[in-house]
């Protein structure tokens, strides 16, 4: 069977060619974001996708050729929503949303978990 039928279903094409993000992507978004800080990568992943704003297209089709490495923490079909949204113009703003939302709590998260060790120290 063919390897990459998915990438050419009807419904694939339909939410590839419109503007908005569906709400598979966003989740996609976020599952990328929760992986980038649970690995401590928040200040690069920033850096960067702000610095690939003006090419969010072009970088959404190299993804293709990095497929073998992203497919380590997604799905084949998180892999094909993730790139489709990728292709799209909000995308980069809202995965920078995203992972600066998530960076957010983990420092909160390590704030009180150090608050919570000093009152347990004698």
């Amino acid at each position: 069977m063919f390897p990459y039928y998915h990438h050419f279903r009807e419904e694939d094409w339909k939410r590839e060619m419109t503007d908005k993000l569906v709400p598979e992507e966003l989740d996609v978004l976020r599952k990328v974001a929760k992986k980038v800080t649970e690995w401590k990568m928040a200040v690069p992943a920033i850096l960067i996708l702000e610095m690939s704003k003006p090419v969010n297209f072009v970088s959404s089709q190299l993804l293709l050729f990095l497929e073998p490495y992203v497919q380590l923490f997604l799905t084949s079909k998180d892999f094909s929503l993730f790139r489709s949204a990728l292709s799209k113009r909000e995308s980069i703003e809202k995965l920078l949303e995203f992972i600066e939302e998530e960076d957010n709590i983990k420092k909160v998260e390590e704030q009180e978990r150090r608050k919570r060790g000093k009152r347990c120290q004698p």
